[in-house]
Formats: C-alpha cells, sequence, structure tokens
C-alpha cells in the first residue's frame, strides 16, 4: 500500500512564496556580475553617455580585454598571485599541522591556554585598518 501525499493549498502557496524570494535573491545577487561584464563587452563613449549604467550594449567591442591581454602586466601578476597563494597555502598548512597534532593531545601542558589563544585571536582580530599599517611600516606594502 503506497500513501501519496498531497500538498495543501497552504503549502503550494507558501511554496511559491518561497521560490519567489529566492528567485528575486538570485537576480539580485548575480545582476552585479552580469553588469560588470555588459561594460566591459561595451565601448567606453557608450557607457559615458549613459552615465555609467549600461543594461544592454548597443555595440560590442572587445578592446578593453586586447589592452589588458596585450599588457605584459598581467602574466607577471599572474605570476606572483600564484607564487603567493601556492607558498601561502604550503605554509598556512605546515604551521597549522604542526602546531594543530601537539593541541590534539591532552597531555600537553598549557594546551588549553594556547587553544584560548587562538580561539581569541580568531574571534577579535585586530582588524584591517591596523594590519594595512603594520604592513606599510614594515615595508612590505606593493612587495611579495
Amino acid at each position: 500500500m503506497s500513501f501519496v501525499l498531497q500538498k495543501s493549498k497552504g503549502d503550494k502557496v507558501a511554496d511559491a512564496a518561497i521560490n519567489t524570494v529566492l528567485t528575486l535573491f538570485a537576480l539580485v545577487t548575480l545582476f552585479p556580475l552580469y553588469y560588470v561584464v555588459v561594460v566591459s563587452l561595451t565601448p567606453y563613449i557608450e557607457v559615458m553617455k549613459n552615465g555609467g549604467f549600461v543594461i544592454w550594449p548597443e555595440h560590442l567591442t572587445f578592446q578593453a580585454y586586447k589592452e589588458i591581454f596585450g599588457s605584459a602586466r598581467i602574466p607577471q601578476a599572474l605570476k606572483i598571485t600564484v607564487f603567493i597563494t601556492a607558498v601561502g597555502t604550503t605554509l598556512n598548512l605546515l604551521v597549522t599541522t604542526l602546531l594543530a597534532y601537539p593541541l590534539s593531545k591532552k597531555s600537553v601542558p598549557g594546551r588549553n591556554m594556547i587553544l584560548m589563544a587562538i580561539v581569541f585571536t580568531m574571534i577579535f582580530s585586530g582588524g584591517i585598518i591596523p594590519l594595512y599599517i603594520m604592513v606599510r611600516s614594515l615595508g612590505l606594502y606593493d612587495s611579495v
């Protein structure tokens, strides 16, 4: 014997309302990405003529992409990004593993204090402005 659950009228209305809200949320979320792509494919003069807001371009151009990818700075920036990502991830994994393994043992002296210090700094970070000031004062700004 099989039971088929029928949705009530209230359930159907609730489903429709939820789907409508989620659809609107998806459109609002995806619009900035769409806008960036459209403006990048629109001639600069047309963007300025429309006050910087273009929903659908009259003419398409790939001039911006030609200039960006024709520049020698993009491959250099990509190399630096890949280097920083690879080295940073490797060092982060190494340090995290070296710290996490001993802290997983209950017999380590001072374990609770170290864990509390780690959790405290995760919850209450210094903020991005003090970090920027420190990086700038150490001479690390605009360097690998």
